[in-house]
């Protein structure tokens, strides 16, 4: 039974590439595949993947990615279904390696997305993956994992991941991390504010930074030209999703000295709000360290104005005085409905202003799941596989963690991907 499930999950894999490239890469495409090479394991630590050898993969990549870049992006589209091999994932094994990292992710563009993760959102993080790769055509991210558990997590899943424990340790304190993190309980609290500080670290190296949060799903927009002609509209230093006044679960940031002071100030404002969240102390810097303005007239006069708070002064030994940083905002998916909470339709994702869906207003990743449904943003078939395998915690404690493997719906439906590509 195992065997013939296992079979047919090639075939699925086998037909979906098919259906995403020409006749005449097709056949170019079979002409690389070894049989002696191509097979499957079950195992317990890989759970059931298609287990093809470095030789194999080596040849597909010269083949048909040189010259095939929807294969390529199938691919990249969907990592934890792919064998573990840097023929295919270069950036394996540099999860300690930030600057390493940057370089292979950032793709020569001094650009990256920094996506926030936790192994309680494993599903999550693989729809936003898809849809961020797929449709909005980015794949120039790196993956935060802010604990041991969620790090071996990320890896397992084959995604570009970052361990980013030693800045998640400074923001955690004593909180369990044993559950999900529901809104403003302090293991969400130190989920959203302890990734600030590698914001400003990866501004510091000089690029340009876009965030989103995992619960988010990507429309058929090219995101990193959606913010750059904002930016290039404004001159803004920083974009972000319209609330009140900004939500921070997406937003774009130049490397500049004002985008720099805004970070100093942002991460410093915590030891005065300690029971806020990150979206919240925000909001209570408007207008002292950055102004909104959507023309650029208004936004060239922000940011000749001096910021009027300086609580990072002790923490960064800031010399002088930070000029206002000039953000920029657009407007939710939801606006046309008359708030900020998603509603109970769907989206249609080619109506220009969708450039994601975002289910804020509700907490727990089985409600927000509920409402990606509803909205027709939830591209993973159901259910997922699930495996499970044992992590030493420490030299006396052995845990066992789940891996839950999704294949994305246009795979086994064609005609749903076309609905968000063929606008």
């Amino acid at each position: 039974m195992e065997k013939t499930w296992m079979v047919k999950f090639v075939v699925l894999i086998l037909v979906t590439i098919m259906l995403f490239t020409t006749r005449t890469n097709w056949n170019k495409y079979l002409t690389t595949i070894r049989p002696q090479h191509y097979g499957l394991t079950h195992s317990f630590e890989t759970a059931i993947r298609f287990n093809l050898s470095d030789e194999f993969l080596n040849t597909a990549r010269q083949t048909n990615l040189s010259d095939d870049s929807e294969l390529w992006n199938i691919v990249q589209s969907s990592p934890w279904l792919f064998p573990k091999s840097r023929s295919l994932f270069s950036y394996l094994g540099l999860h300690n390696d930030l600057d390493g990292l940057l370089q292979i992710m950032s793709r020569g563009t001094r650009k990256i997305m920094i996506l926030g993760f936790n192994s309680h959102w494993q599903s999550m993080i693989e729809n936003n993956i898809f849809t961020l790769v797929r449709f909005a055509r980015a794949s120039n991210y790196i993956v935060l994992a802010p604990d041991q558990i969620t790090l071996l997590v990320c890896i397992e899943l084959n995604l570009p991941c970052y361990n980013a424990s030693r800045y998640f340790e400074d923001a955690r304190g004593n909180v369990s991390i044993n559950r999900e993190g529901l809104f403003l309980d302090p293991y969400f609290l130190a989920l959203v504010w302890y990734g600030l500080p590698l914001y400003l670290d990866i501004l510091r190296k000089g690029f340009t930074i876009m965030k989103s949060d995992s619960d988010i799903s990507f429309a058929s927009k090219e995101i990193w030209a959606a913010m750059e002609n904002m930016v290039n509209e404004t001159k803004a230093d920083l974009v972000f999703m319209r609330e009140h006044p900004v939500n921070t679960g997406h937003f774009y940031a130049s490397p500049n000295d004002r985008v720099k002071a805004f970070f100093e100030e942002w991460i410093a404002s915590r030891a005065f709000l300690p029971k806020l969240n990150e979206q919240l102390a925000l909001s209570s810097l408007m207008n002292k360290t950055y102004m909104l303005c959507q023309s650029e007239q208004l936004c060239s006069y922000v940011k000749n104005i001096p910021m009027k708070s300086n609580m990072s002064r002790s923490l960064f030994n800031a010399t002088t005085q930070g000029k206002m940083a000039a953000v920029t905002t657009y407007p939710s998916a939801f606006s046309e409905f008359g708030g900020i909470c998603p509603p109970n339709i769907t989206i249609n994702p080619c109506k220009p202003q969708t450039l994601y869906v975002h289910p804020i207003c509700m907490t727990s990743s089985k409600l927000k799941i509920e409402k990606l449904k509803a909205l027709g943003f939830w591209l993973l078939t159901e259910p997922c596989s699930e495996s499970a395998f044992e992590i030493s915690i420490n030299q006396y404690t052995k845990k066992s963690v789940k891996i839950v493997r999704c294949i994305p719906l246009p795979r086994l439906w064609p005609k749903i991907e076309e609905s968000f590509i063929k606008c």
